[in-house]
């Protein structure tokens, strides 16, 4: 009887995973999905009754435990994670507790368990906290024989550029770092897709194609009618995004 589990399950990928893995022909008899945003589990309760919903944070080790062994779950995919880089380089002992001890404490109970973790082409030649945090993520899943999901962008997932435009589009003006910086975007549905096939039979890192757009071209294709504030590169950030 499988059993899927995902950390961060209420964030936008988490719910694109616990949404596709109800997919009957994905075979999972229960799926769990783990969050510590109280509001969040609410709306997903509501929202997805089908699922399980559990309020838990992947920092709480005991209560982490918990939940494994009331779920028995069979499969995980850990998607929990603090993520924006201006957050994370503001206040990196909360990055590290999250996205380092809190994938260590589900990392620990994964014995026996196929695992796939969720990462970020930050990762690769890290030049900032996110990054390095997932860098070091990954060295331990994939040192315990797991697998690891990295990508770009998820198109349109809460907080991202694309959502941010959405608003300021109203006003006439787009705010963005650097026209020409380039980075990778993949959609939130693929991706989920995606990780789910890989959990199952991929092997180690899987990079998915993804589309290598500038910010500029970004701009043009969703609000060509918008003129531009440029802002500058945040600290931590890179002009062009890096997956190997």
């Amino acid at each position: 009887m499988a059993k899927l589990l995902v950390t961060g399950g209420c964030g936008s990928l988490g719910i694109a995973l616990v949404k596709e893995a109800l997919n009957p022909v994905r075979g999972f008899e229960s799926v769990i999905g783990l969050s510590n945003d109280e509001y969040q589990v609410v709306e997903a309760k509501r929202l997805i009754p089908e699922a399980v919903w559990v309020l838990c944070d992947v920092r709480d080790a005991q209560a982490l435990d918990f939940v494994f062994n009331k779920y028995q779950p069979t499969h995980v995919i850990h998607a929990a994670a603090l993520k924006h880089v201006p957050i994370c380089e503001e206040f990196p002992n909360e990055a590290f507790k999250t996205n380092v001890l809190g994938s260590r404490n589900v990392l620990d109970l994964c014995l026996g368990i196929k695992a796939l973790a969720v990462s970020t082409d930050k990762a690769v030649k890290a030049v900032n906290v996110y990054g390095t945090t997932k860098f070091l993520m990954e060295g331990m899943f994939l040192k315990a024989g797991h697998k690891i999901f990295r990508s770009g962008n998820f198109m349109g997932s809460r907080g991202s550029v694309i959502e941010i435009w959405r608003e300021q589009a109203k006003t006439g003006t787009i705010t963005m770092t650097d026209p020409e910086a380039l980075r990778y975007f993949i959609e939130i549905d693929d991706a989920a897709k995606q990780c789910l096939d890989h959990l199952e039979n991929g092997e180690g890192v899987l990079i998915p194609e993804m589309l290598e757009w500038s910010l500029a071209t970004l701009a043009n294709f969703y609000h060509p009618e918008c003129g531009w504030d440029i802002t500058g590169l945040r600290p931590g950030e890179k002009m062009r995004e890096e997956l190997r």
